[in-house]
């Protein structure tokens, strides 16, 4: 549903924001990117998106139960949050420059 696709989407704009050179990967300092957003939290959002895309066999919250929607909105809110404090330091780092 929308919340882990919302999710997915955060932790795919993370890699590219770092990786893409037409992106700030390509004017950016290396440095900048080293202290960007909270490690633990893209890790932790890193992970959650490996998770669901590499799952194997039943997995909680991909099969359908209700129960699932209220922890799946926290996480893609985490994810989210992830996402925005680490694209706000770079915006930081850039315009510091």
């Amino acid at each position: 549903g929308m919340p882990l696709t919302v999710l997915l989407l955060a932790a795919t704009l993370v890699d590219v924001v770092a990786n893409e050179e037409a992106g700030p990967a390509g004017h950016v300092d290396g440095v900048d990117f080293a202290y960007a957003g909270n490690k633990a939290a893209l890790r932790w959002l890193r992970g959650r998106r490996n998770d669901l895309l590499h799952h194997e066999g039943p997995t909680d919250g991909l099969m359908g139960e209700a129960a699932a929607a209220d922890w799946q909105w926290r996480d893609a809110e985490r994810g989210l949050t992830a996402l925005l404090d680490y694209l706000d330091d770079l915006v930081r780092y850039d315009l510091s420059d």
